[in-house]
């Protein structure tokens, strides 16, 4: 997580949400949404998918947005969590 921009407590707290809302649907990953060509990038749709169903929106733009971030540092930090999961 060195080279984040996000603060370490918001990514655990990130991470604490996506890991316990995937361990309510393991059968869901990446190769699940390649496999049935949800989305462009299928990685990075799955990503933000999990992303937006373990923690509102309102926490992101409340959260996140307001310390400078913005949606390539956030992808960043979700690509990490998935990567540690």
């Amino acid at each position: 997580m060195s080279n984040l921009k996000m603060r370490p407590e918001h990514y655990e707290t990130l991470k604490t949400a996506m890991l316990a809302k995937w361990s309510t649907c393991p059968d869901i990953t990446p190769e699940t949404y390649r496999e049935q060509e949800i989305g462009k990038d299928h990685a990075m749709r799955f990503r933000w998918d999990l992303c937006y169903a373990s923690v509102t929106s309102r926490w992101i733009c409340d959260t996140l947005y307001p310390t400078g971030l913005n949606d390539t540092h956030i992808d960043s930090a979700l690509r990490q969590i998935i990567r540690e999961a």
